[in-house]
């Protein structure tokens, strides 16, 4: 129950940015609403080099203080300051300075949600999560009651980022017990690393679009970035789920009980990955009609981008790179990172060359891949990697046979009964797991 809970949160944080984005589209003017897009493109890049690193070392430090969050913040403080300063010297757009204004109460939130999951403090992390998505539309009303523009928005928003800033810190102060101190070096060593790869996973992820958009020009772009994407909804969901689960894992790992990490990961990915499965083939099934409902009939071409990527999600919706930091592997993690960025940098461009913008994604997805292998061979020891591989080579099995049911009959409503045949077998493997234990 506390999973899905922590995994609703999570959804509902995202879907509250994607909402804002739907409700700036319609009521903006063209200029304020490309102005909002870049505000929230880089209060999102602030975030994820320097929150989102931060929450690893909560969960990895499981008796840390205040003093060490504190530490943590100003680590994370002192990355988003780096890159959005260099993002100011190449963009020169004035609300970066707004962005560097807001992005400490974010950090702070982060912070405080991370501790209250580790805690088991799951209600508590959910309401917090809850006040911080409601913080993000509380300016809406103001906006539309007195008909303010883009420049207003941004102003009232840094105000309850600035609010954050004061409350998130109180509230982390009064939940923390006294407990043991872990060293500044300690939490270097672990933490560096993370930065660093989180720094080079957002660029590695998106290599094939740059080169896209560098060789083939804003139409083409237009059409790959509306097929190459992943599902952030079901991703942060899921994420949460394995946030709610972070402590007992991690004090496994540190107490060396292998077999019991493998078997609490095992059922929960028996229960995962049927669902998975299922929106990877309805996705495969109905490719065309959901990227023309997501952006509209122009763009249903780009349904080919999106079957490749298609191929990736069932494998990268588990986040088995956080299991990684989990184990304390770090360093390992950055070589991978870094390994992955530049194989990524190097197969576009070949791909690309050869076979036109669909090469990007491709080479995309094999490079993933085998970044994805040596992660579940560096965690083997307490990740079940012979059903996260089974499981996942049935769905492939299952998403070649849609996409050829799709080209044969076109949406006609008998390739549905494809799901049918993989929820069955779903069903069947299950069943089999209770019986076999």
């Amino acid at each position: 129950m506390h999973s899905i809970l922590i995994g609703s949160g999570k959804t509902i944080y995202s879907l509250t940015i994607f909402l804002l984005t739907v409700f700036a589209s319609r009521y903006f003017s063209i200029n304020d609403y490309g102005l909002f897009r870049e505000f929230y493109l880089y209060f999102i890049i602030g975030i994820s080099v320097s929150g989102i690193p931060a929450v690893n070392a909560v969960y990895f430090f499981t008796k840390r203080n205040f003093k060490n969050l504190l530490v943590l913040f100003f680590m994370s403080l002192l990355t988003s300051l780096i890159v959005l300063l260099i993002i100011f010297l190449f963009a020169k757009k004035y609300f970066i300075f707004m962005v560097i204004l807001s992005v400490p109460g974010s950090i702070f939130y982060l912070l405080f949600d991370a501790f209250l999951i580790s805690e088991r403090h799951y209600k508590k992390a959910f309401i917090i999560t809850l006040i911080e998505s409601l913080s993000y539309i509380l300016p809406v009303p103001l906006i539309v009651l007195l008909k303010w523009n883009f420049t207003n928005y941004i102003n009232l928003f840094t105000i309850i980022a600035l609010f954050k800033i004061v409350v998130y810190p109180i509230l982390i102060f009064t939940s923390c017990s006294n407990r043991t101190e872990y060293s500044f070096r300690e939490m270097f060593v672990y933490t560096v690393p993370v930065y660093i790869n989180n720094l080079v996973g957002i660029v590695s992820g998106k290599i094939d679009k740059y080169i896209v958009s560098y060789l083939f020009g804003p139409i083409t772009f237009a059409f790959y970035s509306s097929g190459a994407f992943e599902m952030p909804l079901i991703g942060r969901f899921i994420t949460g789920v394995f946030h709610s689960k972070a402590t007992s894992i991690r004090n496994g790992i540190e107490s060396q009980s292998y077999n019991k990490i493998k078997n609490d990961l095992s059922k929960l990915l028996l229960i995962i990955f049927p669902i998975v499965g299922l929106i990877t083939i309805i996705f495969a099934i109905n490719a065309r009609f959901v990227i023309g409902f997501l952006y509209s009939d122009i763009y249903k071409d780009a349904y080919l981008f999106f079957t490749v990527y298609l191929f990736i999600m069932p494998f990268r919706l588990i986040p088995i790179g956080f299991l990684l930091n989990l184990a304390g592997k770090t360093k390992e993690l950055m070589y991978l990172g870094i390994g992955d960025a530049i194989l990524t940098l190097i197969t576009s461009i070949v791909l690309i060359h050869l076979w036109g913008p669909i090469g990007g994604a491709f080479a995309f997805v094999s490079i993933t891949l085998i970044q994805i292998v040596f992660i579940a061979i560096l965690i083997r020891k307490f990740f079940p990697w012979k059903v996260y591989f089974f499981q996942n080579a049935l769905i492939l099995i299952f998403l070649n046979i849609a996409i050829m049911m799709n080209n044969i009959f076109n949406f006609n409503p008998i390739s549905n009964l494809l799901l049918l045949v993989f929820a069955f077998i779903e069903l069947l493997i299950f069943g089999w797991s209770k019986k076999w234990k």
